[in-house]
């Protein structure tokens, strides 16, 4: 029998490695509790990752609202920033290290100019939010 048949127990181990990662956990004061729309960055000497929060993926399941960066081997993150759904978008403090999870809190943060170009095809956003695909594009 096959130690992958149904019904026989298995054990799968993890070691793990070296390398380094970061886990933010957002919580919205503005927007909504668990930040979830947000758009979290962060980047290394060597690497920048986005990741947004998001939630209702599938039924009778949930998401976890914490994201997690891996940082391979940086030893430091040299930026994160948060472009919350209330349109706020702050950076946050990279001093703590590494290999542990951040908790950020929507207006603890240091407030940058808001995003001038959309994430997709870097298309213009509008002063509303709403990305401008053409000319012609009118708001209601």
């Amino acid at each position: 029998q096959s130690p992958t048949s149904p019904g026989d127990p298995e054990l799968l181990v993890n070691d793990g490695n070296d390398n380094h990662w970061l886990g933010i956990q957002l919580y919205g004061t503005n927007s909504n509790r668990d930040g979830v729309g947000a758009l979290v960055t962060v980047e290394t000497e060597s690497l920048t990752q986005v990741r947004e929060v998001y939630a209702g993926s599938s039924v009778l399941s949930m998401d976890s609202q914490s994201l997690r960066f891996g940082l391979g081997e940086s030893e430091s993150v040299s930026r994160i920033q948060v472009d919350w759904p209330s349109g706020l978008v702050e950076t946050f403090s990279t001093t703590a290290g590494v290999d542990r999870i951040a908790s950020l809190v929507e207006g603890a943060g240091t407030a940058v100019l808001p995003r001038t170009t959309g994430l997709f095809f870097n298309k213009p956003v509008a002063s509303d939010g709403y990305t401008l695909f053409s000319p012609n594009t009118t708001n209601r």
